[in-house]
This record gives structure tokens, C-alpha cells and sequence, in this order.
């Protein structure tokens, strides 16, 4: 590029009297190739800025679309927490009940179907982590 600026301005100092309109013609051409030049870097330059920019806004966008995922899940989470700590204060409360009332063996058969429930509960559990996985 500074070749072509050079080369352009010797093209124009080397003809002392008079200048050949070839010389001009080549001289403006080349000028007119460098500002192209110019302007070719400049909108890749811009093109470069605007694709930089869509990709922020698309990881912002997933990452928003993401968390609202996660707080999605954390609510259903506890909202299951709150139900599982109701149920089994029903049951304790049923069972403590049936032992204040001496009532050992249907005590027996209410704690054993409890067990099958919470076992049964359990096994439609997986995390997906094999470390944690209850067998």
C-alpha cells in the first residue's frame, strides 16, 4: 500500500515540466486502488465488530435461557422438598399416634408400607452419577 503511494508520487515528480496525462491517470488509479483498499479493511474491519457482537448477544441469550432453566428446576425441586417433608410429617405423626396407642402390630404393618413406599420412591430416582447411585 505504501509501495503504491510511493510509486504513484515518483510517477508524478519524475515528469519535471510537463505531466503525461498517463502519469495522472496512473497516479489516480493507484490512489483510488489505495483508498478501496481502505475501505475493504475498514467493513471487514465493522463486519468483524457486528459478527462479535451477535455472538455476545447469542451466549447471553443461552446463558438467560439457561438460568431461567435452572431456577425452573430448583422451584420444582422445592417445591417437592416441601411436599416430601409434609408427607413424612403425616406419617410420623400416624406412627407416633399408633405407638401412644400401643398398637405395635399395626405400627408393624403401617412402617413396612411406608418402607415400600420411600424404597420404590427411591428407585425411580437416578441422578445419572454412578458414584451416588443407591443400588
Amino acid at each position: 500500500m505504501i509501495l503504491a503511494v510511493a510509486f504513484s508520487l515518483d510517477i508524478i515528480t519524475r515528469q519535471e515540466t510537463a505531466v503525461s496525462a498517463a502519469a495522472l491517470y496512473r497516479a489516480l488509479l493507484y490512489s483510488l486502488l489505495i483508498f478501496a483498499e481502505f475501505v475493504a479493511y475498514y467493513l471487514f474491519y465493522r463486519i468483524a465488530l457486528e459478527h462479535n457482537e451477535k455472538v455476545r448477544l447469542q451466549i447471553a441469550q443461552k446463558r438467560l435461557a439457561d438460568e431461567k432453566e435452572f431456577f425452573s428446576l430448583s422451584k420444582k425441586n422445592y417445591e417437592d422438598l416441601k411436599t416430601l417433608k409434609h408427607d413424612l410429617n403425616n406419617h410420623f405423626y400416624c406412627m407416633q399416634s399408633l405407638l401412644a396407642a400401643n398398637r405395635f402390630d399395626e405400627l408393624k404393618d403401617y412402617f413396612k408400607g411406608v418402607n415400600e413406599e420411600f424404597q420404590s420412591l427411591i428407585s425411580l430416582t437416578d441422578s445419572g452419577n454412578k458414584t451416588i447411585r443407591h443400588y
